[in-house]
C-alpha cells in the first residue's frame, strides 16, 4: 500500500469520525425524532441548538462527500484491490 493511499485512508477516517461525532451530538438533542412517524416537531427544528447541530453535521458530511469525490477517482485501483482482498478473506 502506497504512502499516499495510506494518508488518504487516515484523512478519510478523520472525516468519518467528524461525521459520526456530529451525528451523535445531533441525535442527543431532546425531542429529535419524537413526533409522529419519527419526525422532529417544528418547535425543536426551529431551536438554535438544533440548527447549530444540523449545520455542523451538514458541514462535516459535505467535507467528507467532497473529499471522497475527489480522491476515490485517484485511488480507484487501490480501493478495488482492498475490496478484492476483503472478499478473499470472507
Amino acid at each position: 500500500m502506497s504512502s499516499a493511499y495510506q494518508a488518504f485512508k487516515e484523512a478519510q477516517a478523520v472525516l468519518e469520525q467528524q461525521v459520526a461525532s456530529t451525528t451523535e451530538a445531533f441525535r442527543k438533542i431532546p425531542g429529535v425524532g419524537s413526533g409522529p412517524m419519527g419526525l422532529t416537531p417544528d418547535h425543536i427544528r426551529l431551536s438554535p441548538e438544533y440548527r447549530n447541530a444540523k449545520a455542523a453535521f451538514e458541514a462535516a458530511f459535505a467535507a467528507l462527500r467532497n473529499f471522497n469525490g475527489k480522491y476515490i477517482k485517484i485511488f480507484k485501483a487501490e480501493i478495488a484491490a482492498e475490496r478484492r482482498e476483503k472478499r478473499k478473506l470472507s
